[in-house]
């Protein structure tokens, strides 16, 4: 009898790569298939052996033309795999048991006897809210509660929930939307036509966790337009907070004396870590202010092609040392620093270099961190 593999459901968090469970790393590390959504990094991906399949399975919200595997199709990859007798690591963006399809696809498992682990993982409600500096529960700031639910349906609708009821606790709660950025517009006049105060807070959040993470702050009557005229949703995943715990990073900012606040991501040790990031509000609420924004729109395409000639330079498609020029030059995207600038015209020489010296300059490796 062929032993059958087994499946982990397995939450890759929000998109930081220092997010994920110490249990999702460990078992990355001895997946032997990977079946993953379409926004895993490629820096979580990288944590799978270098022989482990990887099958993108996922699709992204709202777009028609990325219509992705459907779920059916993904339980027959395991089907598939499991009577190989494989080691398969279902890779979930945020938790496997919130909006991520993890019951269907238990029910699935259990259904053909195949031995099933669920991981955890920092769901994307949790993960913005902690890199925004934004509490969920505050009991002077009337959240006592805490409410999850998605922002459409499959027919691409408001979702059929007590409108009235939400409408009028909105003052006592905080309500995180998934997926809601599309239905924008209609959830704030369902909301404003069950008799919500127009002047509650709410929040939208793109990108949460990551560099180019973006927070944009209003109110019922004004969010959906400040987001359309902040162009949300249009660089990555959008989530939506309601309550008067959204405007809470506004408070800290007033009880600070008006500085800027800024969320810092600690280093570790002595060295770099791998991704030390500065967020100022005043630069990452708004598109139009950000420093990043504009350095990435003005340098980003040169910076991935100065890779990619790096890569290609090295004459080998997995070479170790890729990864930490893909690292370091993500980096230098957010630090500034004349050592760095003098590194990357070390790197651009070496990218025109023959690929003899272009190997040598393999060995270079940036020493400063982020300043």
């Amino acid at each position: 009898m062929v032993q059958r593999g087994m499946v982990a459901l397995v939450g890759a968090g929000p998109g930081d790569p220092e997010l994920l469970t110490v249990r999702a790393m460990r078992l990355l590390e001895s997946a032997e298939v990977v079946l993953h959504d379409n926004l895993i990094s490629e820096e979580v991906l990288a944590l799978a052996p270098g022989n482990a399949t990887r099958v993108n399975v996922g699709k992204r919200c709202g777009d028609v033309k990325d219509r992705g595997l459907q779920q059916h199709e993904i339980h027959e990859l395991f089907l598939e795999y499991s009577k190989r007798g494989k080691r398969i690591i279902r890779l979930k963006c945020g938790d496997p048991f919130i909006f991520g399809r993890g019951g269907e696809e238990l029910e699935f498992l259990a259904y053909h006897g195949i031995d099933v682990e669920v991981v955890p993982g920092i769901t994307t409600a949790l993960g913005a809210a902690a890199s925004c500096q934004m509490p969920l529960t505050q009991r002077d700031h009337g959240g006592n509660n805490v409410r999850f639910m998605v922002g459409q349906t499959r027919a691409k609708k408001v979702p059929d929930v007590d409108w009235a009821e939400l409408a009028q606790s909105s003052s006592k709660q905080t309500v995180v939307i998934y997926m809601g950025m599309k239905m924008l517009d209609d959830i704030c006049t369902c909301l404003l036509s069950n008799k919500a105060d127009p002047q509650t807070p709410m929040t939208l959040v793109e990108n949460a966790t990551l560099p180019n993470q973006r927070m944009v702050s209003g109110t019922i009557s004004t969010l959906a337009a400040d987001g359309r005229a902040n162009r949300m949703g249009e660089n990555g995943p959008v989530i939506v907070f309601l309550g008067h715990t959204a405007a809470f990073p506004q408070h800290l900012e007033k009880i600070s004396g008006g500085k800027p606040r800024a969320c810092l991501k600690m280093a570790l040790g002595t060295g770099p870590s791998l991704r030390t990031v500065c967020f100022n509000w005043s630069c990452c609420r708004y598109a139009n202010n950000s420093l990043l924004q504009r350095v990435v729109q003005k340098l980003g395409r040169r910076l991935l092609l100065v890779a990619v000639v790096l890569a290609l330079g090295l004459g080998v498609r997995r070479f170790p040392c890729v990864e930490r020029w893909k690292n370091w030059l993500r980096q230098f995207l957010i630090c500034r620093s004349p050592a760095q600038h003098a590194a990357m015209s070390a790197v651009m020489i070496g990218a025109m270099a023959p690929p003899k010296a272009a190997k040598q300059m393999s060995l270079l490796q940036p020493t400063q961190t982020c300043g």
